[in-house]
């Protein structure tokens, strides 16, 4: 475009600031208010095709509906003249930062409490575009925007789709649609997405700010969304690069492995939740989603006891997972290891030869054996062997406000 056109007899163009698949964008100043201002604009040669015509008029109409201060926000809207075709543009807030991919690229991964402070402004825009009736249905790194002065910001509402909108082309449940690198399960099937379909991509973006890598990768889009479909990813904490505790470990997992559950029945069922525990993560608290499958490890440990271990303490408080306690088991007696002795404080039993206090099994133990039965094999082999290295008082570590930080590691009390 030339930097002398007026768009709309008020916006001023000047360079591009960014590509996509369908538009650039311009840096523009709005010559009306006077504030600078981005712009949008359908690349030309697309302008005749009316399905791209369509999702760029979603894109406009669905961001316009939201007004939140981590969406970035539709100022205007119209069409421009160009070689005889009209070309339509959108005019929203200019944002000035980098993208997450960028940020990771360039930094590396986040640390698990610095990724999730980055990403509960994303759950709170989601959320809100969740009330509104409105699916982003394409969350990733690049569209999370992170500002000079640290805000964050969401951004590319188009292929966005109402929750009542059933009637469009655009929608058919027979259209893959979406990133593969973080297309939900139901979406690479071709099935309608709903708001636990953002959950599942939010999650897989989590993984990748904190490892640095996504959660599948393959040749070909097909071979992503297979996976996607069929395969269980590495556990987030075996790819950190930093260490972790055990419990930390436990933590990051359980948080990224429940957004990314495969039904989405076992998913965080709102935003709302999963900000909460993204709160709690940042701060070293306990999850609520570490609780729940330790709560459901404590539930199998009563069901495949052997033994006349006695269990003493009070369970842990909070509804256990939606759909785990089936599976468990099932996938219990065939995979995973059957815990002997649980405890919050001391338990009752044998103790292990060599040491001077009864056997005790932490939260890495109880919760990992439980997010592994919905992982493959090989990820219960890893992360049990991780978690029995440790000896935690279960009373300490499951208290309301505790930090997984403060809970003292066996070896080294030992």
């Amino acid at each position: 475009m030339d930097s002398n056109t007026l768009l709309g007899g008020r916006y001023t163009l000047s360079e591009i600031i960014g590509t996509g698949g369908m538009s650039d964008v311009y840096a523009g100043t709005d010559t009306l208010l006077g504030r600078d201002v981005a712009v949008k604009m359908m690349r030309p040669d697309l302008a005749r095709d009316t399905t791209f015509l369509e999702r760029f008029r979603r894109e406009a109409l669905n961001a316009a509906k939201l007004n939140h201060h981590a969406i970035v926000a539709v100022y205007d809207t119209g069409t421009e003249e160009v070689s005889g075709v009209d070309v339509p543009f959108i005019v929203m807030e200019r944002v000035t930062g980098q993208n997450l991919r960028d940020l990771v690229r360039a930094d590396g991964p986040l640390s698990p409490q610095k990724a999730a402070a980055f990403l509960l402004p994303v759950t709170h825009a989601l959320q809100a575009s969740h009330d509104a009736g409105i699916i982003h249905r394409d969350i990733k790194p690049a569209n999370i925007m992170v500002t000079n002065t640290g805000s964050v910001k969401v951004m590319d509402f188009g292929i966005a789709r109402a929750l009542d909108d059933s009637t469009s082309a655009m929608t058919q449940t027979s259209a893959v649609i979406g990133t593969a690198q973080y297309l939900s399960p139901e979406q690479a099937r071709g099935k309608p997405a709903d708001a636990r379909s953002d959950i599942y991509a939010l999650g897989c973006v989590m993984y990748e700010t904190v490892t640095g890598v996504p959660p599948f990768e393959g040749e070909s889009p097909f071979a992503v969304a297979y996976q996607h479909v069929q395969e269980d990813p590495v556990p987030p904490s075996e790819r950190i690069p930093n260490p972790l505790t055990d419990n930390e470990a436990v933590n990051v997992d359980s948080v990224i492995l429940t957004a990314m559950a495969k039904h989405p029945a076992d998913r965080y069922q709102t935003a709302t939740e999963m900000g909460e525990d993204l709160q709690l993560l940042e701060h070293g608290n306990v999850t609520t989603a570490a609780r729940n499958h330790l709560s459901a490890a404590e539930h199998d440990a009563g069901a495949h006891a052997v033994d006349n271990t006695v269990v003493v303490g009070d369970a842990v408080s909070g509804p256990a997972p939606r759909r785990r306690e089936a599976m468990a088991n099932a996938s219990m007696e065939t995979t995973a290891p059957t815990p002997t002795t649980v405890a919050h404080s001391q338990v009752a039993g044998s103790r292990s030869p060599g040491m001077g206090r009864p056997n005790t099994i932490t939260l890495a133990t109880l919760a990992v054996r439980t997010i592994a039965q919905n992982a493959s094999a090989w990820c219960i082999r890893r992360c049990s062997a991780r978690a029995e290295n440790t000896n935690v008082n279960m009373r300490e570590s499951a208290r309301i406000g505790c930090t997984t930080s403060s809970v003292p590691n066996a070896n080294a009390a030992a």
